[in-house]
């Protein structure tokens, strides 16, 4: 098992619309410049299944196992001969947001995958998570 986490505070947003961006999956690709497509055919809660396509990457398969408003989403990725398990965990802090973000991966091929994905989105932990509170500020209503 491997395991990792890595925390920002930002500003900007507002816990109840960072977990409303953060939970719509079938939209996580107008915000995150990694994801090609999300596809989910029901209302997102614990449980839910759904896939996502990465830019230059076969598709993968998700699970909700927490769903938690508005402090916890946790997914599980089914890659060939591992699991990753992706912790996001918010909490305000005064004026701000801070985003916890936890990466655990089991499975044989775990050595591989932490250096193709799990690296990559903790490294890229805090530009995402701007790039959430950018998409948030542009479609308030």
């Amino acid at each position: 098992m491997w395991k990792q986490t890595k925390k920002i505070q930002l500003k900007g947003a507002t816990i109840d619309e960072l977990w409303n961006t953060h939970s719509d999956v079938k939209n996580w690709s107008a915000w995150q410049e990694d994801i090609e497509w999300t596809k989910v055919d029901e209302v997102v809660r614990k449980g839910t299944k759904f896939t996502i396509k990465p830019k230059g990457a076969p598709k993968v398969k998700l699970e909700v196992v927490t769903f938690d408003k508005p402090s916890t989403f946790t997914d599980i990725s089914y890659l060939p001969l591992a699991k990753m398990k992706t912790t996001t965990k918010m909490v305000e802090i005064d004026d701000k947001v801070e985003i916890i973000l936890e990466i655990e991966m089991t499975g044989l091929l775990t050595f591989l995958w932490k250096k193709v994905i799990a690296k990559g989105i903790l490294e890229g932990h805090l530009k995402q998570n701007k790039d959430m509170i950018n998409y948030i500020i542009a479609n308030r209503k």
